[in-house]
């Protein structure tokens, strides 16, 4: 499965969100407001790899499926190290386990992102938490440091989740008798340091980093999309597809039978019990080698893994009836409930569904099902019990792969269809696109061409979704890496443009081209250009024009985009740009 998605990993391409997390990552610096800083954290690994936009979408894939398997190893090594007898059985089953964490690819949005750095976040500081120690060896003070690594990373990423994070963390250490006041004051003061830190590369001081942070926020409100804070505050609700109650029933059932079986005295019954997982197995290659195909079992189909700790939850039950439940220690029980509202911590704050955004993070509700197993379950079950267990992840995994790859997000083709290299953004970062999303780039980047166009030229963009386009000819995203336009949910997106341009300087803002979409559904309105005292009209000339294709910015009518050059000498648009923020 890791092979299968490094080698999709360079298909495929998404010109509004992935085309806002490249500009970020690209040149963070630029940009002056934001609450996310997610941007400046990839960006050495961007630089290292030199705008690879593959590359960096594998490097990020490893890096997370890595944190996933070490959280999973010392998850076995706390609730059942007993279980093994021997290392390598657990570093094998942690690693299937850790496929769990590839449902996250069900969108298949692969590129560097805060969604992906607070998943990462989450990770670090749970095995921080999972390690941590009250009192013990000098050693376990690393435990604590990552904890307060993990908050400051999910600070980065989503201040949000970095809140609901710092609760939970406290509330799982009080629970489970580990809080010991030097060590959360080590953990404090790693996340302080490293926030201080970030504060002085950033903006050179606190006080620009709080600037940066409340410009961001009042963009996110002036929004209207619900990044309210009390709007955070709230319990969704969510509706499994009759299909998929099927499959949670069927998978939950067949665990706990092949779970029972591998109890009995007869041994044929014993290795009977297995063909369940072996199927499991069989039904992986299939996917993975495109035998099979996945239907698509509604929008919340990512709820699916909650047949692991629903499975465990009943084996835990059952072996040993109540003996088992009263066996598992507070400390077992608040660890349960910490893996079990991690996903409600990564959602905490976004405007999308809780259950829906939550379930891309799932692995934690797998986790939570591992570490629901009581001692005596073990112990009586031994490691077989969790053999069906780990088979069902790696097909929930490869189910939820498969539904991305063919259903990749704002694309309206599959994946393996992807067959056109084109270069996006810096030379030599090609990705394979579909033939009619490779000719709207190509069509975009000969028009700039011919129109004179050149690289990190500032650009206005006006559509409202195209901030992909902008980095794919290698344009300078002015105002804001994405200025958002107005989609449904969305109200303040012309207010808010507005707002960014003039934090803009007018040297930068003389000098931009324009990018609009005359019909778009989104488009921006091109008085915006009012804010530095230019004409949408009398002050820039067509430079070149090209359509869309369906699916780009998740519009299905094909459209015209215009490219627009300024046509006012610099010095008289600097000086009306000046003269207009007097008058403002």
């Amino acid at each position: 499965m890791v092979a299968w998605v490094l080698w999709y990993l360079r298909r495929g391409f998404d010109f509004a969100d992935e085309g806002f997390y490249l500009t970020w990552i690209s040149n963070p610096f630029k940009y002056t407001a934001s609450t996310t800083q997610f941007g400046f954290l990839y960006h050495p690994l961007y630089t290292l790899v030199d705008g690879d936009i593959a590359l960096l979408r594998q490097i990020n894939f490893l890096a997370t499926f890595g944190l996933s398997w070490v959280l999973s190893h010392v998850l076995l090594s706390k609730v059942a190290a007993q279980a093994f007898v021997r290392h390598r059985l657990r570093f094998a089953i942690s690693g299937a386990l850790a496929t769990g964490c590839f449902v996250y690819l069900r969108l298949w949005l692969p590129t560097p992102s805060y969604n992906w750095l607070i998943y990462q976040a989450l990770l670090i500081g749970a095995i921080g938490l999972v390690t941590a120690e009250r009192k013990g060896r000098r050693t376990n003070l690393w435990s604590w440091v990552l904890v307060g690594v993990g908050g400051w990373l999910a600070f980065m990423a989503k201040p949000t989740s970095a809140a609901a994070f710092a609760l939970c963390a406290l509330a799982y250490l009080l629970a489970a008798g580990k809080a010991e006041l030097r060590r959360l004051c080590l953990a404090a003061a790693v996340a302080l340091v490293l926030l201080a830190g970030s504060a002085f590369v950033i903006d050179g001081s606190i006080a620009g980093f709080v600037g940066r942070l409340r410009a961001g926020l009042e963009a996110a409100i002036g929004m209207g999309s619900g990044h309210g804070f009390m709007s955070s505050f709230r319990i969704d609700r969510f509706g499994l597809a009759e299909s998929a109650e099927r499959f949670l029933l069927v998978s939950t059932a067949l665990i706990v039978v092949a779970a029972v079986a591998q109890r009995a005295r007869f041994r044929v019954l014993a290795y009977g019990a297995l063909l369940p997982s072996i199927a499991a197995i069989v039904a992986v290659l299939a996917i993975v080698s495109g035998a099979k195909n996945i239907p698509d079992v509604g929008n919340f189909q990512q709820l699916l893994v909650w047949c692991i700790p629903l499975a465990v939850a009943l084996l835990t039950v059952m072996f040993g009836a109540g003996e088992s439940v009263a066996s598992i220690a507070s400390e077992r029980w608040a660890l349960v409930v910490l893996l079990s509202v991690l996903p409600y911590v990564f959602a905490f704050g976004t405007a999308n569904n809780y259950w829906w955004h939550g379930g891309l993070a799932g692995f934690f509700w797998i986790l939570a099902g591992v570490a629901l197993l009581s001692p005596v379950a073990l112990q009586r079950g031994s490691v077989a019990l969790l053999i069906p267990v780990v088979a069902t992840v790696q097909l929930l995994a490869a189910a939820m792969i498969h539904i991305g790859i063919e259903r990749p997000y704002y694309q309206v083709r599959p994946l393996r269809e992807s067959h056109q290299r084109v270069e996006i953004g810096r030379p030599g970062s090609g990705l394979l696109l579909f033939d009619e999303l490779a000719a709207y780039a190509n069509r975009a980047k000969s028009s700039a061409e011919r129109a004179g166009f050149v690289r990190g030229t500032p650009v206005i963009d006006l559509t409202g979704h195209s901030p992909g386009l902008l980095y794919t000819i290698g344009a300078s995203n002015t105002g804001q890496p994405w200025l958002i336009g107005n989609f449904p949910g969305y109200t303040g997106g012309n207010r808010v443009a507005e707002a960014a341009l003039r934090r803009v300087s007018c040297e930068e803002l003389s000098e931009a081209w324009l990018l609009t979409e005359p019909d778009g559904e989104v488009s921006l309105s091109p008085d915006a250009v009012a804010t530095f005292g230019a004409d949408p009209v009398r002050d820039y000339a067509i430079a070149g024009e090209f359509d869309t294709t369906k699916g780009v910015g998740s519009f299905m009518e094909i459209r015209t985009q215009r490219l627009l050059k300024p046509v006012r000498p610099k010095a008289e648009a600097v000086a009306a740009c000046r003269a207009s923020r007097k008058i403002g």
